[in-house]
């Protein structure tokens, strides 16, 4: 970190350049970057080189391309050469020190005499660790087989991905990871439903693909819906997410804020509803299956998941019908299927998993 104390022979204030491309990197531990920050307001000439090759740094790692072509190692070599051949020439105006985690000697030296040198070595330092760092993250990544998991029906499971995301799967459900996944993209495919609670990272989007939807993470955690209806059904608890029928979607992603509901329907329509997140949307996590105006549709898909059964209908005033109820994963088959049957209102006749589901006229014309 910078020296408060003059070198001998000299009243020069020193610094070490390593602490001052720490100080660049962001990565400067409290203390050392405070008293970066001290010497700099005592330095104003110094500090406007410093900020000099803060935006030079920023230019260079904007981007991997940017810094792609960088050969770091060559260039530290160089540095320390000419920096060594200064320290033997001038003993009284340089002293070494190293940095342990790569073996490489910084020397202290006055910065009237080494501004440029210092600049030039402290961004080769930094954009090297920043290079070194992407790379290290990239090169030494396990690489990663497509892998699926999978609950039982009525079942729930909590995972965590290898990203450090957590997962809470509901009933009957599939979530793939890609291949590859946590290297340069994060994709997963959903069948079912699935709670996230996404570690967000910027370089390595978050993408899940559901019945052709996509849902891209911008930070966040959401309740994801999807089943044979073909629609899905976004909840978003905190951060944003972006909802889109497709890769190229048209109309544009739909943007979801904490509290809000989307819906990417099979017809290609994105509906977003500000605000109407409430409890319900996650009650499954409680072991709760709550129907709010459902369609037949999705009360069949969520039977199938929850309890195993199949909802079974050929008329079509039924599939028109509505259905508002609460379950518990605790409750019966034959107590679900008869307050369906009441609530509908319909007669239902089981035989093993397959549920019958007639309106009261069509029992009649059947008998």
């Amino acid at each position: 970190m910078p020296s408060e104390t003059p070198s001998a022979g000299s009243a020069e204030p020193q610094i070490e350049w390593d602490a001052v491309a720490r100080y660049l990197a962001g990565e400067s531990a409290a203390g050392e970057r405070e008293s970066v920050e001290r010497w700099l307001a005592r330095q104003p000439a110094d500090a406007k080189v410093i900020d000099a090759m803060d935006d030079a740094l920023n230019a260079l790692t904007l981007g991997e391309a940017a810094t792609a072509g960088i050969d770091v190692e060559a260039a530290l070599a160089r540095v320390n050469t000419l920096r060594a051949k200064e320290a033997a020439a001038r003993p009284d105006r340089a002293f070494g020190i190293v940095d342990g985690t790569r073996g490489i000697s910084f020397p202290v030296v006055s910065t009237t005499r080494w501004i440029p040198m210092a600049a030039a070595a402290a961004i080769v330092l930094t954009v090297g660790t920043l290079v070194w760092h992407g790379r290290t993250a990239i090169d030494e990544a396990p690489t990663i087989a497509a892998r699926t998991f999978a609950t039982r029906v009525g079942g729930r499971d909590s995972l965590q991905l290898p990203d450090g995301s957590g997962v809470v799967l509901g009933p009957g459900s599939h979530l793939t990871l890609a291949a590859g996944y946590g290297q340069r993209t994060r994709n997963v495919i959903l069948d079912g439903e699935a709670y996230f609670d996404v570690k967000h990272d910027a370089s390595r989007p978050f993408v899940v693909s559901a019945n052709g939807a996509t849902i891209r993470d911008v930070g966040t955690a959401f309740g994801v819906h999807a089943d044979s209806t073909g629609d899905v059904r976004v909840a978003v608890t905190a951060g944003v997410v972006e909802l889109s029928r497709s890769a190229a979607s048209t109309p544009p992603a739909a943007v979801l804020r904490a509290g809000d509901v989307g819906v990417a329907r099979i017809s290609g329509e994105l509906v977003a509803r500000p605000g109407a997140a409430t409890d319900d949307d996650f009650a499954w996590r409680r072991g709760t299956l709550m129907f709010r105006d459902a369609t037949i549709a999705e009360v069949r898909d969520d039977l199938r998941r929850w309890y195993g059964i199949e909802l079974v209908t050929t008329d079509s005033a039924l599939l028109r019908r509505h259905l508002t109820a609460t379950f518990n994963d605790h409750d019966s088959v034959g107590s679900v299927l008869a307050n369906i049957a009441l609530s509908l209102p319909a007669t239902i006749d089981r035989r093993g998993d397959t549920a019958m589901v007639r309106t009261a006229s069509e029992s009649r014309r059947r008998k």
